[in-house]
């Protein structure tokens, strides 16, 4: 939280389920996909339970309104993606607060001012809230929303008597409670919010402006309609989630700079039929009317204001995910317009509301089966990131994850196309510029991709480590070294640097120093495989080849498939004439990764034992690899 590179996020409570499902069953995912599964039922359940007990929705509707929640594809990100799990337990923790404050205080009308039935309740509230905010930031939007039910259900006819009649003197007399609960919400608002600043170190998130363009877009009013558009976008999203993608940043949505743009026109129907609602509502507010439709919008409006860049700035354009509590709302309002509708087409004709029934079954179906596609979507990186390019190809971030996917998968080619039509699209991208230069083959040009990556962004410090590697690579020490003291200088928890500078440190005959670095980053990285394996290397530079056995030996401790240490350790035993035990390790790092060099290592040992049958099919294996290794075909026809 410290790193001003942080986006500050505090969510331990959610970090702590995903570590009882590592504890449970490692990495393996089906575990986790369980949990949120059974997470999101939960939320279903208890949504179904507070329309029907608390907002006195009819059974029927209060079923249709979380069948609907239920199948909405928007939440595909939220129940599908791992991480989506913040907003599933914020959700349900915020549900708890809301039932707890409202629990006493139901929509029948009282002649007063609602009163605080329990203490213990009111304490419930701010406990679930609390583990709300831990789960997800928003989660702390619940109070807000506990205090629209207060005034505009609970105590709804004692503000009306002090509005209608100008009566003040009424609400110190019978408003007591009311006063007192919230003078404790406010009070308690306070506190979360002080201990959220404290966390963050009274540092607001730092964001780029790939993470959200409009908020750094330089004249004013493209920022205004920009940002006024978005809560539109997000509406329609929710209204009509055709086109459904896991990342909406960058070029997504391309920046409002002109008045004449036609999004304009959408922001104006949407905060017209906005205020035509809220207006009707607050008129309504003099009546006993509409009382559940208030709560809708209560729903939809509060939880999202945390997205709109108005307090404080985003890292996002649009999240699907965000939308997982608000569609709540939408999903009362969209619930109650249809019950509308159907009053509406009973009055007309009955075959006006079978067919109204058959088209809302119809909805439901469609939305149903459009989850299922999202579902398959969010299987593998390689659906969704190409998902991805289809919906928003206007988006640079979407091909450098599928050049990433594709470079892991080595398609290198192809990688390095995503990643050039990543910079086509934004230039500017240094981490598009720093991958494409780790496959780039030619030296000359991964190096000017290098110098642009550190240009268009000098805290980069993978730039900076890989940058550094190449010019260890071309003999240039001195100027690698700099390189990798500058990735360390950013980002200081970065092994990788730490691991080159040591190595580059020794290659200049620098031992002492080198040693004494190893000693710090043994300090600093006491569970890493790559720092032993490493310290092993440099000790066998000096001579101390027991102690660097002693080393692999942990490396391979700390993770039983690092091949690299496996390897070593196996050609340090060959050299001390163990070749029984040499030959177990190169076949144990060769059932881990069958790497090229692995294999002509256990060629030469087979080769020195004239099994030469064997070593001719390893060796073979290895040319095949790497058909142009001088060393691996002398080898193969010396015998």
């Amino acid at each position: 939280m410290s790193n001003p590179n942080s986006h500050k996020s505090y969510r331990p409570f959610t970090i702590a389920t995903f570590r009882w499902n590592f504890y449970l069953h490692g990495l393996h995912p089906n575990g986790y996909h369980i949990v949120n599964i059974a997470l999101h039922a939960m939320v279903c359940s208890i949504f179904l339970f507070i329309c029907h007990r608390l907002l006195r929705m009819s059974i029927q509707l209060a079923f249709l309104t979380a069948i609907l929640f239920a199948v909405h594809p928007i939440h595909t990100e939220a129940v599908a993606g791992i991480v989506g799990r913040a907003e599933i337990l914020s959700c349900l923790f915020f549900l708890l607060a809301f039932y707890t404050y409202a629990k006493g205080k139901p929509l029948v009308l009282s002649d007063e001012f609602a009163k605080t039935t329990s203490i213990k309740e009111l304490l419930y509230c701010f406990i679930f809230t609390f583990v709300a905010m831990l789960s997800k930031e928003q989660g702390i939007t619940v109070i807000a929303v506990c205090m629209a039910y207060d005034v505009a259900v609970a105590s709804r006819k004692g503000f009306r008597r002090c509005l209608y009649h100008f009566d003040s003197h009424y609400l110190k007399l019978h408003g007591s409670s009311l006063m007192w609960r919230f003078g404790l919400v406010a009070v308690y608002l306070i506190a979360l919010m002080s201990f959220r600043v404290w966390i963050m170190n009274g540092q607001l998130p730092n964001f780029s402006q790939h993470d959200n363009p409009a908020i750094f877009a330089k004249q004013r009013l493209t920022r205004v309609m920009t940002l006024s558009y978005l809560p539109a976008f997000n509406f329609w999203l929710l209204l009509y989630p055709r086109d459904l993608c896991y990342d909406w940043q960058m070029g997504s949505i391309p920046l409002i700079e002109k008045p004449t743009d036609i999004r304009n026109f959408y922001s104006l129907c949407f905060y017209l039929w906005l205020m035509h609602n809220l207006s009707g509502l607050a008129s309504s507010f003099l009546k006993f009317q509409q009382v559940t439709l208030t709560i809708g919008f209560a729903l939809l409006v509060i939880p999202f204001i945390p997205a709109l860049n108005l307090f404080f700035p985003v890292g996002f354009v649009v999240a699907e995910r965000v939308l997982y509590l608000p569609s709540m709302g939408f999903c009362i309002i969209v619930v109650l317009g249809l019950n509308q509708l159907s009053n509406w087409a009973t009055r007309l004709s009955y075959k006006l509301k079978l067919t109204l029934g058959i088209l809302v079954y119809a909805w439901l179906i469609i939305f149903s089966c459009r989850t299922v596609s999202r579902n398959n979507v969010w299987k593998t990186r390689e659906s969704l990131f190409r998902s991805a390019i289809e919906v928003v190809p206007n988006n640079a971030k979407v091909y450098y994850n599928y050049a990433n996917y594709l470079k892991d998968h080595h398609r290198l080619q192809e990688a390095a196309t995503a990643y050039k039509t990543a910079l086509r699209i934004a230039p500017d991208h240094a981490s598009s510029s720093n991958n494409l230069a780790t496959i780039t083959l030619d030296e000359k040009e991964s190096e000017e991709l290098y110098q642009k990556a550190i240009l268009h962004n000098p805290y980069h410090a993978r730039a900076y480590f890989n940058y550094g590697n190449l010019l260890r690579r071309k003999g240039k020490l001195i100027k690698a070294v700099e390189m990798f003291k500058k990735a360390i200088s950013i980002e200081d928890s970065f092994e990788g640097p730490w691991i080159s500078l040591t190595a580059s440190t020794g290659e200049m005959d620098r031992m002492d120093e080198a040693s004494k670095l190893f000693e710090k980053m043994l300090r600093k990285f006491p569970r890493s495989a790559d720092v032993y394996n490493n310290y092993g290397v440099h000790l066998t530079k000096l001579g101390r080849q027991h102690d660097a056995i002693k080393s692999y030996d942990m490396a391979i401790s700390l993770n039983a498939a690092h091949h690299v240490a496996i390897v070593n350790k196996g050609r340090l035993l060959r050299k001390f004439g163990q070749n029984d035990q040499a030959e177990k390790h190169y076949r144990r790092a060769l059932d881990i990764e069958r790497s090229p060099e692995t294999l002509y290592y256990l060629a030469t040992l087979l080769l020195d034992h004239k099994r030469y049958k064997e070593a001719a099919v390893v060796l073979e294996d290895a040319i095949h690899q790497r058909p142009k290794r001088y060393d691996f075909n002398l080898a193969y026809v010396s015998f």
